[in-house]
C-alpha cells in the first residue's frame, strides 16, 4: 500500500482535489476504489509468484526483479490515462479539467525519483531531487 500512498495519494491528484476538479465526495469514490483495486492486484501478484502469507519472513524473499516488475505493472495501471474513474471519466479527462494540461501530470510528479521511489517511501520527508 506504500506504493499507491505514493504514486496516488501524494500526487497531483491532492491537488486536483484542492483546485476543485474533483468533490471531497468523488475523491473518497476513487480513492476507495484505487485502494480496493490495489489490493486485489497486490493479492494477484503474491500468488503469482508463490506467496501464501502476508508475514514479513514471507515478503522478504521476494526477489527484486519481482518486486520491480509488481511496481511497474502497478504503477502504469495507476498513472493510466486511460483508465476509467469510479466518477465516469478517465484519469486523462480529469487531468484536462480546468488546466488545459496533457495527462502526464501524476507521471511526470514521479519521473525524477523512478519507479521504486514510491515503494521505498514511508513517512519520511520527500528527497530531494536529483
Amino acid at each position: 500500500m506504500v506504493a499507491f500512498k505514493g504514486t496516488w495519494r501524494n500526487s497531483c491528484i491532492e491537488n486536483w482535489h484542492a483546485e476543485g476538479r474533483l468533490s471531497d465526495g468523488a475523491m473518497m469514490r476513487i480513492n476507495s476504489r484505487t485502494t480496493d483495486a490495489v489490493r486485489r492486484r497486490q493479492a494477484r501478484w503474491t500468488t503469482e509468484i508463490g506467496i501464501t502469507s502476508a508475514s514479513g519472513t514471507a515478503l522478504a524473499k521476494v526477489d527484486v526483479e519481482d518486486a520491480d516488475a509488481f511496481a511497474i505493472r502497478l504503477f502504469r495501471w495507476i498513472t493510466n490515462p486511460k483508465r476509467k474513474l469510479t466518477i465516469g471519466i478517465t484519469l486523462g479527462e480529469l487531468a484536462r479539467i480546468g488546466a488545459g494540461r496533457r495527462s502526464g501530470g501524476l507521471v511526470d510528479g514521479h519521473r525524477p525519483h523512478g519507479c521504486r521511489w514510491p515503494t521505498t517511501r514511508s513517512s519520511a520527508p520527500t528527497p530531494a531531487r536529483r
